[in-house]
């Protein structure tokens, strides 16, 4: 990559593939990412982060999920998410005790790009956030949420999502996916919801 795309930087290239993969899921932007740069004492431009984010791309190292949003239908710019090739890359960043729901949500978009979907996620001005919008062959939008575990205290939080999307992408299906064996379809404030074995789902037995 390095002699590939002439990188100057070496120290920022590999700062920011660490900051991407031990952050990986999470929301950011080109400008919070200098800015981070900056505090850690390395000089750049927002435009040099722009272009280093492009090879770790075109190289495969990271996987881009972009904005959707329902209200206006069309993909903001502005903020996007970063997924690993390799969640097994993530134990290099992260511990083990605390990446679990990390592994599973990339083994999730990384099943969904692999079934051909067109992946997004998706957030309301609340800051309230859906994983995944996943659309397969020009199909209505799937709505996809990823936990580890649904417990009672958690409920508003994981669930509440799919409320806020489906006036909007009604078409489509709601999906939660945990490692509790309980399958159902559940109803939260008149959405319906499947809630289903994360494991079997990704195997495409449930």
């Amino acid at each position: 990559m390095v002699r590939r795309f002439r990188v100057d930087n070496v120290a920022l290239l590999e700062k920011l593939f660490h900051y991407l993969m031990a952050g990986a899921g999470c929301v950011i932007t080109f400008a919070s990412l200098a800015r981070r740069a900056k505090a850690l004492g390395i000089k750049t431009k927002t435009e040099t982060i722009i272009a280093y984010c492009g090879y770790l791309l075109k190289t495969f190292a990271l996987c881009e999920v972009n904005r959707f949003s329902w209200k206006q239908n069309r993909v903001f710019s502005d903020t996007r998410k970063y997924y690993g090739i390799d969640p097994g890359l993530i134990s290099l960043y992260r511990s083990s005790e605390e990446n679990l729901a990390l592994r599973l949500e990339h083994a999730v978009f990384l099943e969904l790009r692999r079934r051909g979907a067109t992946v997004y996620y998706g957030t309301n001005d609340t800051g309230r956030e859906l994983d995944f919008l996943a659309a397969e062959g020009g199909r209505n939008f799937d709505r996809y949420q990823v936990a580890v575990t649904l417990t009672a205290d958690d409920e508003r939080r994981e669930l509440g999502a799919f409320a806020l999307a489906d006036p909007y992408l009604g078409n489509g299906e709601n999906f939660f996916l945990s490692l509790d064996e309980w399958e159902e379809v559940r109803d939260w404030q008149g959405v319906a919801i499947q809630r289903r074995h994360l494991i079997k789902w990704l195997l495409a037995l449930a």
